[in-house]
């Protein structure tokens, strides 16, 4: 199963709250990566963006997440919506 690199947690009132203004109420807030994943300096994910489609299927939180993970293979293209 091909892995992200991040830390994610799902977005919810309070979270959404803290962060600048959202495109979308729902999706999964990146809260920090690991070493050698996508990097922010490359255009990757930085701690502070929100997941919210992935190859255009809807990402409401973490469980969205994990599925469309699982039905990938290393190696086959992701476009994230952020």
């Amino acid at each position: 199963m091909p892995r992200l690199g991040v830390l994610g947690v799902d977005l919810d009132q309070e979270i959404a709250a803290a962060l600048p203004v959202l495109r979308v109420p729902s999706g999964v807030v990146v809260a920090s990566t690991v070493a050698g994943a996508l990097d922010a300096r490359e255009g990757g994910l930085a701690a502070g963006d929100v997941i919210y489609a992935i190859n255009r299927k809807p990402i409401v939180g973490l469980a969205d997440l994990r599925a469309v993970l699982d039905g990938l293979k290393t190696g086959d293209g992701v476009v994230l919506q952020l």
